[in-house]
C-alpha cells in the first residue's frame, strides 16, 4: 500500500506513467511500466518474485561489463541500457549517473551493494517490486527535462 501511495504521488509530480521515457532510433519506445516490468523480469532469476543483491549484480554489472573488469564504465553501461531497454542516450547516461553511487566512473559491486540497502526499505536483503518500481520512477523524475 506505502508502495502504491509513492507511485502515485510520484506520478502526480511529474512522471508521467503513461508516456515514453525515452525511445531509440528505431522509434521503438518503453513506457516507465514496461521499462520497470522488463528489467524486473530479468533481474528475477529464480522468479521468487524478489531480488537479491546478486541478481542486481548479475543484471547491472555481469551483463553490462564487456571488458571483463568486473566494473562498467560510462561506455559500456550507456551502450547496453539503450540496446536492453530501448532508452535515449541522455537518460541512459542519467541512470549511470544514478547508479554510481561513489561518483568514480564506474558501477561496481560497492556500488550495487549501497544502491541495494538505500531500496531495500523492508531492511529484508531482498528487493521487492514496489521497491525497485519505486527506485526507478525516482531516477526517472529526477532526469532533467530534454
Amino acid at each position: 500500500m506505502k508502495g502504491l501511495l509513492l507511485l502515485t504521488i510520484s506520478c502526480f509530480v511529474g512522471i508521467q506513467c503513461n508516456s515514453p521515457h525515452g525511445g531509440n532510433p528505431h522509434g521503438g519506445q518503453l513506457l516507465i511500466w514496461e521499462l520497470t516490468d522488463k528489467l524486473w523480469t530479468l533481474g528475477d532469476l529464480d522468479h521468487n518474485g524478489f531480488l537479491t543483491l546478486a541478481e542486481l549484480e548479475k543484471e547491472f554489472i555481469t551483463n553490462f561489463d564487456h571488458d571483463g573488469s568486473g566494473c562498467v564504465v560510462s561506455h559500456e553501461f550507456v551502450h547496453q541500457w539503450q540496446h536492453n531497454y530501448l532508452d535515449t542516450h541522455q537518460a541512459s547516461v542519467h541512470v549511470f549517473e544514478h547508479f554510481d553511487m561513489n561518483r568514480n566512473g564506474a558501477i561496481c559491486h560497492d556500488d550495487i551493494a549501497a544502491l541495494f540497502t538505500a531500496t531495500d526499505h523492508t531492511k529484508d536483503n531482498l528487493l521487492e517490486k514496489d521497491e525497485f518500481d519505486n527506485l526507478l520512477l525516482f531516477v526517472y523524475g529526477q532526469m532533467p527535462l530534454p
